[in-house]
């Protein structure tokens, strides 16, 4: 296994772990698809999440994160899932804490989420939190 893939497995297999301790007990890692790509981990029916891990996550722009929800947008779609979670390592926040890692989003997903009607278009409007919180708000909005 090449060094990066072996990155990618651990980070994955450290968010599962996390959301499987968050009340998610069937969070599983996605086969790998080739290009219908359906994200690395499959939270609950309907909820996805992309993971990045390494420097590239550790150090990634505004335009970075953008380019990579609008990656997952696709990954979304062809899961058939109604939301989506981009999930990065932090720098010095090692896999045993994977649950401090950022969360990212849209607003409009959030909406979807917390079931809240969305007053104005919002689909261009980035949301960052931790993993864990995220992954409360979804138990607490009974996914």
């Amino acid at each position: 296994m090449s060094k990066s893939r072996s990155i990618g497995t651990r980070a994955e297999s450290a968010v599962r772990r996390v959301c499987r301790e968050a009340g998610f007990p069937h969070a599983e890692r996605n086969p790998l698809y080739g290009n219908r790509d359906q994200a690395d981990v499959a939270i609950t029916p309907g909820v996805i999440a992309e993971v990045k891990s390494g420097k590239a996550a550790e150090t990634a722009s505004d335009a970075q994160i953008a380019k990579w929800l609008g990656e997952l947008e696709t990954a979304r779609v062809n899961a058939g899932a109604l939301f989506a979670i981009l999930v990065t390592k932090r720098a010095g926040i090692g896999h045993g804490n994977a649950h401090r890692w950022w969360a990212h989003t849209t607003l409009d997903g959030l909406f979807q989420v917390v079931d809240v009607p969305m007053i104005y278009p919002t689909d261009d409007l980035r949301v960052r939190l931790t993993l864990a919180d995220l992954l409360t708000l979804l138990k607490r909005e009974g996914w």
